[in-house]
C-alpha cells in the first residue's frame, strides 16, 4: 500500500526523524519528543481521520494509548520513565520509517 502524501510533509517528516535520532532519551528531553509526536500525529492526520483507511495514524494512536500513557504515570521510578522514552522514541522512529518507505510524493 502507498500513501500519497505533499513533498513538504515528507521533508517534515524527514526533519522529526532525524530530531528523533539526536534527541537524548532522557525526562529533560521528553517535552521535545512529546512535541515531535504529536507534530507527527498532526501531520498523518491531515490525511484522514479514519483509522481503517489511515494506518499511520491507528499506529501512532496505538501508541499514543501504550506507551505514551504510560510515561506519563507519576508514580514510574526515573530509570522505568527514561527506558519507556526510549522506548517511546525508537517506536515514533519504527513507525516513522515505514511511513516514508511506503510514501508516494504528491506534487
Amino acid at each position: 500500500m502507498n500513501f500519497l502524501f505533499s513533498q513538504s510533509h515528507k521533508e517534515r517528516v524527514k526533519e522529526i526523524f532525524t530530531k528523533l535520532t539526536n534527541t537524548k532519551s532522557d525526562e529533560s528531553h521528553f517535552s521535545e519528543i512529546e512535541n515531535l509526536f504529536f507534530e507527527v500525529i498532526s501531520i498523518v492526520r491531515i490525511y484522514g481521520n479514519n483509522l481503517d483507511d489511515n494506518k499511520f495514524l491507528a499506529d501512532l494512536k496505538k501508541l499514543e494509548a501504550n506507551e505514551y500513557m504510560l510515561i506519563l504515570d507519576r508514580k514510574l521510578t526515573k530509570k522505568n520513565r527514561e527506558t519507556g522514552i526510549r522506548r517511546l522514541k525508537n517506536s515514533i522512529k519504527q513507525i516513522l520509517q515505514k511511513w516514508l518507505k511506503q510514501a508516494v510524493a504528491v506534487v
